[in-house]
């Protein structure tokens, strides 16, 4: 039995395989943008995120994470390069995603979408260091720099 996601999925016996794009997007300040999402998230919720997701079917992965970058905080992005590739594999699903550099010259017109509830820009030495306004919850700060040292260890270093 195959099952329809409204993205890109395949099944092979009661296992998912997926693709993902995510994108470190910086500014003309060289700060970076963080996105928190939502407790209706369905992966990871009330967590950092950097904007991105999965793919469509037979979408370009350049124009994938442009447009999901659009949908998600209203953005143009200008992809500089590719950062890493990661794999994910919990339970019945395994997950490949590639995360980008991005940069965006005017961040004026953020308007998140419903997947997230608020966001902040920081620069990298705030993000590795940990150097959160704690807000909703205690651990963001903790969950924020787990978030990019896991998804995208190598990307921060590559942004400065």
């Amino acid at each position: 039995m195959i099952l329809y996601f409204p993205h890109f999925w395949m099944e092979t016996m009661n296992q998912y395989f997926g693709v993902a794009v995510k994108c470190i997007i910086k500014d003309s300040h060289w700060k970076i943008l963080l996105v928190y999402k939502s407790e209706t998230e369905d992966v990871n919720p009330n967590s950092f995120d950097i904007p991105g997701w999965r793919i469509h079917w037979g979408e370009k992965l350049e124009d994938a994470i442009k447009r999901e970058v659009k949908e998600e905080v209203n953005l143009e992005v200008e992809i500089e390069k590719v950062s890493r590739g990661r794999w994910f594999t919990k339970w019945d699903l395994h997950l490949i995603w590639i995360t980008y550099v991005g940069k965006c010259s005017d961040v004026s017109n953020i308007k998140l979408s419903d997947e997230h509830t608020w966001y902040f820009r920081y620069d990298k030495e705030q993000i590795l260091n940990g150097d959160f306004p704690v807000t909703y919850n205690p651990n963001m700060s903790i969950r924020a720099t787990q978030a990019l040292k896991i998804s995208c260890p190598v990307s921060i270093t590559l942004v400065g």
